[in-house]
């Protein structure tokens, strides 16, 4: 039984009462935010704080590297015909995922290969605003869409969230 006029029960009720492929674009929603909070914010941040390129150098190879794995799990569901990206988004939007992800590598192997010429603070304020910020919250976005949280049923908190983006 799932009590829906509770706001308790409400998340509990969101996860019965959800397709499964809306769970999976959920828990992919999550394990996205993770990745760019970790490369786009955490590493990138600690670098400023402290100035040791090892930040650097984790933030940008380790987002070379999830790029590496998300494109290709994505070329995989084309190959096979069906989703086994990170993403779980609808088969419409794969090619434009794969042209982020190959234009994300481009500018992250760059700087890599450019080295020093790049100035390293730019470039993690660059991490910070695009893939730390911009894209979490575009992430934290869908969660708020797909759950109990939605505009529909929280119309504050989505304002709010909109607020937070601007």
């Amino acid at each position: 039984y799932c009590d829906t006029t509770s706001k308790r029960n409400s998340w509990s009720c969101f996860w019965i009462e959800t397709a499964p492929s809306i769970r999976k674009m959920f828990v992919a929603s999550i394990a996205v935010i993770i990745e760019h909070m970790t490369n786009g914010c955490i590493l990138p941040v600690s670098f400023l704080l402290t100035g040791n390129p090892t930040y650097y150098n984790l933030a940008l190879y380790g987002e070379v590297a999830f790029m590496i794995y998300a494109t290709t799990l994505l070329l995989t569901s084309y190959a096979l015909q069906r989703d086994v990206s990170i993403e779980q988004m609808h088969p419409a939007v794969w090619h434009l995922l794969i042209l982020h992800h190959v234009a994300s590598m481009m500018l992250c192997i760059g700087c890599i290969m450019f080295g020093d010429v790049v100035p390293k603070q730019l470039v993690c304020y660059v991490l910070l605003a695009l893939l730390g910020l911009t894209s979490s919250l575009h992430y934290i976005g869908m969660i708020l869409d797909i759950g109990p949280l939605s505009l529909a049923n929280s119309p504050y908190i989505r304002v709010g969230h909109h607020v937070i983006c601007l």
